[in-house]
């Protein structure tokens, strides 16, 4: 009767442990399976609108790039042909256009390859510009236009064409027209996530179809975007309605639909050009894969927990006490089981032997299943040189001390690149408390850490200009400033003459991209090896440390060069339509440790410069120097900093 009651107990022991691991490892199947096609539709929302902004760049630029050819256009005699002819031809290589025109009222085309066409002179394939909409609405309305439809250039290469008026004295006298080559801007927004092969379309707020970037159509040549979802996506007609309404009011989404037994993801972005809509179009094959291989795992995983399950409760039953000491053992080491490219080392303190379990061919180069502890040493050698300390603290802890141990490190892998572990050493003893054996497992975190990472530097950038904000430039140069010790340094402040009028007169877009243009040509100026930060709206800092072997006086002219060289570059002129503002930059400098030794003294005495700079009629450069504290009328001077220095 005990002996039916024992197994009783023992069965529904079982049968319960099977039923709550059962639900439990779909329940997380699932769960998983949401996870990842949330992730996905998330980074299909982001692409699209990194996509629509680039293409929104490109089309500003290359408005901005044509405003200026017509403003030169305005200033010369374009009646006179042939200088109509040279002037466009100068902008031949200067352009990313597939083809630039300048065409007059009466239909005289000039190209900026030196052709001149009109009606009279024609040919095969040309294009009579003259009748264009976009010609036509440039002209008359006196603004900037974008063509409503693809057109072909001379190459026979779909494009958009954009337009740009002439004017003169308030009249328009022509149009200056470049065709953007969407061949080009297709591999430039070419969609490939998830590991499948995207494609993007441009359609209008109505679902007509603009431009599609594959080469074979897979809307069975469906004109209308909304008619394909109606026909043959057969999309529910909730989400259609969604759908159309979120174009309609220039909002956007992502809309899922069936084509052909394959799903796929459409992430749509409104252009803010033409009631334009970027669509983004992903196939699921590898969503699905994932779905599909998640349920295969899930029932192998289920199927062997189950065998083990068993195993453990007939064990525990009729094991005797080593047995169970071992099992405990086994469970220790299966805590730390981590999945791909992890591994687990089973380290036998008495036989000085290690049992590797896990992905030893990515961590190690080949695959090992057993070793003495010269493995460990050479394993050692793959670490990063600035982890060493981590590998010398895992021997005190797991040979010495006998304790459990955390950290993370750096490995050289099979990838030939560094990853990130997670070290875990977990020590395990008898029953008399004697170290028997280590548990030592290596987590990949790779993924985590980097992402981390990416964080740290995003908060540590100005999202606008892509330099370090004002806290983390103060940080850095505090840190090399201890760094250097009486190592010859530079601290510059850059600011930015006439700025405001940007914003005034041109809008604050404009100044928008006049701060990263300038981060760009400040970048360009500088090594990596300096630091450069954005400190407030207009106003940037460089911190520049010179070689050891310089010399002060050659630090001193080196730099005045680079100055010289940074207010050339900076000297530049913006436009918007026809209107432009010119602007410049008053550069104040402070040296190390000569004039200061603390980023706060090195900050005001450049920034006294800076004020003296701008004093005296700005778009220049001022060493710091004592008569500039004294308020001396003949201390304005590049290189009287040099000379009090030396």
């Amino acid at each position: 009767m005990s002996f039916k009651r024992s197994r009783i107990i023992q069965i529904s022991i079982l049968a319960f442990s099977i039923a709550i691991f059962a639900f439990t490892i779909f329940s997380y199947r699932r769960t998983l399976a949401k996870i990842i096609k949330l992730t996905s539709e998330h980074s299909l929302k982001e692409t699209s609108g990194l996509y629509t902004s680039y293409l929104q760049l490109r089309i500003q630029n290359d408005f901005n790039f044509l405003t200026a050819v017509a403003t030169g256009f305005s200033l010369i005699d374009t009646s006179d042909h042939e200088l109509t002819s040279l002037y466009i031809q100068q902008y031949s290589s200067k352009n990313d256009f597939s083809e630039l025109y300048f065409i007059d009222p009466e239909g005289h085309t000039f190209t900026n390859d030196g052709r001149h066409f009109d009606e009279d002179n024609n040919f095969e394939g040309f294009i009579d510009i003259k009748q264009t909409d976009y010609f036509q609405r440039a002209f008359e309305k006196q603004s900037k236009a974008l063509s409503k439809n693809v057109i072909m250039d001379l190459n026979q290469n779909p494009s958009f064409a954009l337009a740009v008026p002439v004017i003169q004295d308030g009249k328009s006298i022509g149009v200056v027209c470049g065709l953007m080559n969407l061949t080009k801007l297709n591999t430039n927004l070419s969609v490939t996530s998830l590991k499948t092969e995207g494609y993007f379309m441009i359609i209008d707020s109505d679902g007509r179809i603009i431009f599609a970037s594959e080469n074979k159509n897979r809307l069975s040549d469906e004109p209308n975007f909304i008619d394909f979802l109606k026909d043959k996506a057969k999309v529910p007609q909730k989400e259609l309605v969604t759908f159309i309404s979120r174009v309609r009011n220039f909002e956007k989404g992502v809309i899922k639909y069936k084509l052909e037994n394959r799903k796929r993801f459409c992430s749509y972005s409104y252009l803010g050009l033409n009631r334009w809509y970027l669509l983004t179009i992903q196939p699921t094959d590898f969503l699905d894969e994932q779905d599909s291989n998640t349920r295969k795992l899930t029932i192998l995983l289920s199927g062997v927990m189950i065998f083990l399950i068993i195993v453990f409760i007939v064990l525990i039953f009729n094991a005797n006490k080593q047995t169970r000491l071992v099992t405990d053992s086994k469970e220790s080491l299966s805590k730390v089981y981590e999945k791909n490219k992890s591994l687990v080392l089973d380290i036998d303190l008495s036989s000085k032997t290690i049992t590797y379990s896990g992905d030893t061919l990515f961590i190690f180069g080949k695959e090992i299943e057993k070793s003495d502890f010269k493995e460990f040493e050479n394993f050692s050698k793959k670490i990063h040189k600035d982890d060493i300390h981590v590998i010398k603290q895992l021997r005190k802890a797991a040979f010495t001390n006998f304790t459990e141990y955390t950290a993370e490190f750096r490995i050289l892998c099979d990838d030939e690149k560094y990853n990130w572990f997670r070290i875990n050493n977990l020590p395990i003893f008898d029953e008399n408390h004697k170290p028997i054996r280590c548990a030592l497992s290596l987590t990949n975190v790779n993924k985590q850490v980097l992402k981390e990472q990416e964080l740290i530097l995003r908060a540590e950038l100005d999202s606008l200009s892509g330099l370090l904000n004002k806290g983390s430039f103060e940080s850095k140069v505090t840190e090399q400033i201890s760094k250097y010790k009486n190592q010859i340094c530079a601290f510059l402040i850059i600011d930015l003459d006439n700025f405001k009028m940007i914003n005034d007169t041109l809008g604050h877009s404009m100044g928008d991209a006049a701060i990263s243009d300038v981060a760009k040509k400040i970048s360009l100026i500088f090594s990596i090896k300096d630091i450069l930060g954005r400190i407030g709206g207009d106003e940037f800092c460089a911190f520049v440390v010179f070689e050891k072997t310089m010399p002060l006086s050659e630090c001193i002219m080196h730099l005045n060069e680079k100055t010289a060289d940074l207010c050339e570059i900076l000297n530049e002129m913006y436009f918007n339509e026809d209107k432009y503002v010119e602007i410049s930059a008053s550069i104040g400098i402070s040296i190390y440790p000569e004039q200061g030794e603390s980023y706060s003294e090195l900050f005001d005495k450049a920034d006294n410069a800076l004020y003296n700079v701008k004093k005296k009629g700005k778009n220049n450069f001022l060493i710091w120097n004592s008569d500039l504290e004294a308020g001396s009328e003949s201390s304005y001077s590049k290189h009287k900093g040099l000379e009090e220095l030396i």
